[in-house]
């Protein structure tokens, strides 16, 4: 008799539908097995289970299984098993939102420290130094590429280097023959100093490692006169926790 041609195949084939079947059976077993102190499966398994549970859907879902409402509600709480199914959410609920609104109290309270330093002494180093400080601590000049565009740059739009940043903010007088002569000083308003910051922001989102956030911001000067200005951050997360800016785009609201 002639050997069938197809036969290896179709044993190939058995072999799969088997394991595929083997892992939906043990995914179903350690559910159970890990929800066996629960009155029932609608209700969820004790903390110390949920992982594991979880694991075993993991598994079960090769043949399409649905998972009961405590598992999704597990899914979108717990950082660890979010993070398996939804690779890159970096932050926990709740804490994209107050990391990147400390680290923007931290940038106000910067410009503001600037600008009272050097109304206090203008032709001082302290003003200078606050300046060179949170510029370390705040941008990621250190760390890697930083694309700046500050709102009044004319002739250097994009300051790339920590050196063209520190000029925009504090002004070419203050750290020349470095710099760009365009530059009066944006965290001294020119001279005239700000009393007050303040962010409004329209948006904030985290992922990767990453977080974003657009909005207003609004300055008021000693005469308090208003300055709206829109702005686009991103910050990358430090090993330490911290974020730095690594996006930093900043522009007058449009007129026509």
């Amino acid at each position: 008799m002639a050997a069938n041609p197809k036969a290896p195949s179709s044993r190939r084939s058995s072999s799969r539908l088997l394991a595929l079947a083997a892992i939906a059976m043990a995914g179903i077993a350690v559910v159970f097995v890990c929800s066996a102190g629960t009155t029932s499966f609608l209700q969820p398994p004790a903390p110390t289970s949920r992982r594991f549970a979880l694991g075993g859907l993991a598994a079960g879902a090769t043949v399409s299984l649905t998972r009961p409402a405590w598992a999704e509600e597990i899914i979108r709480s717990d950082p660890f098993v979010g993070s398996l199914q939804k690779p890159g959410q970096a932050w926990p609920n709740g804490q994209c939102k107050a990391d990147v609104t400390n680290v923007q109290d931290k940038w106000k309270a910067a410009i503001l420290s600037i600008s009272k330093e050097y109304l206090s002494n203008p032709t001082g180093e302290k003003y200078k130094d606050v300046a060179k400080a949170a510029a370390g601590e705040l941008y990621g000049y250190d760390v890697g590429n930083v694309l700046f565009k500050p709102t009044k740059a004319k002739e250097t739009p994009f300051r790339v280097s920590a050196e063209g940043a520190l000029s925009y903010f504090i002004g070419y007088d203050a750290i020349q023959p470095a710099g760009f002569k365009e530059d009066k000083g944006f965290a001294i308003n020119a001279g005239k100093g700000w009393k007050e910051v303040r962010f409004e922001n329209s948006q904030i989102s985290c992922y990767d490692g990453l977080a974003f956030a657009q909005g207003n911001y609004f300055f008021t000067d000693y005469d308090s006169n208003v300055a709206k200005v829109e702005y686009s951050f991103a910050y990358q997360k430090m090993p330490d926790g911290k974020l730095k800016i690594v996006l930093h785009h900043s522009s007058i609201p449009y007129s026509r």
